[in-house]
């Protein structure tokens, strides 16, 4: 369909460039276009990565049921909890990890009946500075749980499965989970409240992305023997969604079923949960922000994608909103 389309405009400049006068410079003009045309639909429109097989995943794969370290008492350490978080990371992101910590991942140091706990989730270390990196923190902070697999945008669907193999293993018992990427911020008092006071156990919240259709080229690139349809399922918008812990079996014996694909949001929240008969549920999309973030926003918004500001400082603002102390006032 792609190359069909630039084949027509190919035709067109042909049509324009070839008129009266100049005939014999027009048509080289045209070849010039046509290739540079050919490199275009050739090149731009390909993915550059190997395909998973065309199947779903093998739970006895390395990838999935190993942990290099798994923090197997992390849930267990923190007494009562009412959510367990888990975040995907990568080694060499240690400043996000440490805003994440300093801000709405210590929401408990406030108020003790936020019964939260913050894990992140990151794969092999490719370098020995990655390698201290995630021994020194191991050691200061025990968050961090690493699996058995390359760290990369095509291995994101393999560290979801991992990180939800991890909750369903040591953390089956807490009421909720949520994922979350390392540079949004919650709100997690207000998230509190939301939970406490809406029955949403059966489905997924998030903001639900839905008429998308499959990119063919550039970073979000899939191949069509991956995934053939046009459009994607509706599916949760990457940057945080929640589920109930006990529906996130349903989501792992769904892909025992569905051919992997290497989008992880996509194939967790869109093709496994459609699969499971799990629904995305409307009902927090409303306080979910993605962009333009301002103050009037506090106190309706639950989850903010990428902050205009550090986070470090909407989190003052978010607990001065709540009559909190910041740390900036102590």
């Amino acid at each position: 369909m792609i190359r069909g389309t630039f084949v027509a405009r190919i035709r067109l400049f042909c049509k324009c460039l070839a008129g009266e006068g100049r005939r014999h410079v027009m048509l080289i003009n045209c070849v010039c276009l046509t290739l540079f045309f050919v490199k275009v639909a050739f090149y731009n429109y390909g993915c550059d990565y190997i395909s998973p097989a065309n199947m779903p995943v093998n739970f006895e794969s390395k990838h999935l049921n190993h942990f290099v370290i798994e923090e197997a008492d992390f849930c267990r350490k923190h007494s009562n909890l009412s959510i367990i978080v888990y975040i995907h990371s990568s080694l060499h992101k240690v400043e996000k990890r440490r805003e994440t910590r300093l801000t709405w991942a210590s929401a408990a140091l406030y108020d003790s009946s936020v019964r939260m706990a913050v894990v992140f989730m990151v794969g092999q270390a490719k370098t020995e500075e990655e390698e201290t990196i995630l021994r020194e923190e191991s050691e200061r902070y025990h968050d961090v749980v690493q699996g058995n697999y390359t760290d990369s945008y095509h291995m994101l669907s393999y560290k979801a499965l991992s990180s939800l193999i991890w909750v369903t293993r040591h953390c089956s018992h807490v009421p909720w989970t949520m994922h979350a990427d390392d540079d949004v911020l919650v709100d997690v008092f207000l998230l509190k409240k939301f939970l406490d006071t809406n029955d949403t156990r059966d489905s997924i919240l998030c903001y639900p992305w839905g008429n998308s259709y499959v990119r063919r080229y550039g970073k979000w690139c899939v191949r069509h023997s991956e995934y053939p349809e046009d459009m994607y399922p509706t599916y949760c918008g990457g940057g945080a969604w929640v589920i109930a812990t006990a529906l996130v079996r349903q989501l792992l014996d769904a892909a025992a079923r569905v051919p992997l694909m290497w989008v992880d949001d996509v194939y967790i929240t869109g093709m496994l949960s459609k699969n499971a008969g799990v629904p995305i549920s409307q009902n927090l999309k409303q306080s979910i922000r993605r962009y333009g973030i301002g103050d009037d926003d506090l106190g309706n918004t639950v989850i903010w994608f990428e902050p205009s500001k550090p986070r470090t400082i909407w989190w003052d603002k978010l607990l001065r909103f709540h009559s909190y102390v910041s740390a900036t006032d102590v």
